[in-house]
């Protein structure tokens, strides 16, 4: 009878600690999305997409030429990362540079403007189709569109055939 008793009680508690390690052992995955990142011409020029890390050293370059547009790369991430190409920092971008056919050039940042994300092209919300219902999904594309505004407010940067050294060294330094 008593060794029933020891065998019930060691079931038991077998038992239980199976059920209790069952449930702390669940796996608590995170969600990870894909996402392509495309980059849509609509300026008039074609022009060079050029991405730069924080050394301001150039990780990749693209060209886009006019009502054309390319895939830059593709996340799976938690959350949208934007001119993010590979976890290693040296991979992320910075700043990009658009430097139109016509020697015009627009110049954006991440740590820049009063945009906490840092300028619009670093801010997945201003991109063209982004919603939060967008994000609920489990694969989608984010278009972001370069347009004629965007080309009138770039800057010249060079001038009959000699460049503007000023303007260069400010756009230069700016990202």
């Amino acid at each position: 009878m008593k060794q029933r008793t020891i065998w019930m009680v060691y079931l038991t508690i077998g038992f239980l600690s199976i059920c209790l390690l069952s449930q702390g052992c669940k796996k608590n995955v995170d969600r990870r999305i894909v996402i392509d990142y495309i980059y849509v011409n609509k300026t008039g020029h074609d022009f060079e997409m050029l991405v730069f890390n924080a050394n301001k050293t150039k990780i990749r370059s693209y060209f886009i030429p006019n009502e054309g547009q390319i895939i830059s790369h593709t996340s799976q991430s938690e959350v949208p990362c934007v001119l993010h190409f590979d976890d290693d920092i040296e991979m992320i971008g910075d700043s990009v540079i658009i430097r139109f056919d016509d020697h015009r050039c627009l110049c954006y940042s991440r740590h820049h403007g009063e945009d906490p994300h840092g300028d619009r092209i670093f801010d997945c919300t201003k991109y063209d189709n982004y919603s939060e219902e967008l994000l609920s999904k489990n694969a989608f594309s984010l278009y972001f569109t370069f347009t004629e505004e965007d080309y009138n407010t770039s800057t010249l940067v060079r001038k009959a055939g000699k460049v503007n050294r000023t303007q260069w060294a400010r756009m230069e330094n700016q990202h």
